[in-house]
């Protein structure tokens, strides 16, 4: 745009935080490839770890009321319009209509604007035992652990934290196929990716993964 294109001339250096969108403005001239480069988000270790993983799954589970053969989808991040939130609940009804034998629970853990629409739509689809949303945490690595699968159905992103954490973790991820997300995940190794606004093939995706638990461990030592 013509402010990225007037920030960049008056900036010493720009900074990226992925790869695509430094290539993508470096070919349109708003950059110079000699006047940028890309710096990943980082996750703490220390926090975000397999040991992490194993030391608070069980606890985490039992505090958000998920049975030991229920499988946990897990969604970190704002309630808005990028996040495009409303893809979790119907994600989730289409997973169980598919797969009941997962007994799939949706654990969310954030808020925002789209907050009551969220809730709204999981009582109408019926599922809202299904679906525990949190709201703000500051415990971000328990959500994580609890977890056997991070979905994250944004339309448009710079490079999701939630997908770098989730990985440290060793926790899989079923994530949109745009800029951002297709850097921060290795797909079909450390997670799967799928069309933006694709209900039927991110419930698949996430079927695949979770009906996986081979796909699920081998994706996590890749991750982690």
């Amino acid at each position: 745009s013509l402010l990225e294109a007037l920030g960049a001339r008056l900036s010493d250096h720009v900074i990226f935080v992925n790869d695509e969108e430094r290539e993508w403005a470096v070919a349109q001239g708003i950059v110079k490839a000699e006047q940028s480069c890309t710096i990943f988000n980082g996750a703490d270790l220390a926090t975000y770890s397999l040991e992490a993983r194993a030391l608070l799954r069980e606890p985490a589970r039992a505090e958000f009321g998920v049975g030991p053969r229920q499988a946990v989808i897990a969604y970190v991040g704002r309630l808005w319009e990028q996040k495009h939130p409303q893809m979790l609940v119907a994600t989730l009804a289409e997973l169980v209509e598919q797969h009941p034998e997962l007994d799939p629970v949706l654990v969310i853990a954030g808020d925002g604007p789209m907050r009551d629409e969220v809730a709204s739509a999981a009582e109408v689809c019926g599922i809202a035992e299904r679906v525990r949303i949190l709201g703000w945490r500051g415990d971000i690595a328990r959500v994580m652990a609890a977890a056997d699968v991070l979905f994250l159905p944004s339309l448009w992103e710079g490079l999701p934290l939630t997908l770098v954490e989730a990985a440290c973790m060793g926790t899989p991820a079923v994530a949109t196929d745009i800029k951002g997300n297709r850097e921060a995940i290795v797909a079909g190794q450390t997670g799967l990716l799928v069309p933006p606004k694709d209900l039927v093939a991110s419930a698949a995706a996430l079927a695949q993964l979770l009906g996986s638990p081979e796909m699920m461990a081998r994706m996590a030592r890749v991750a982690a």
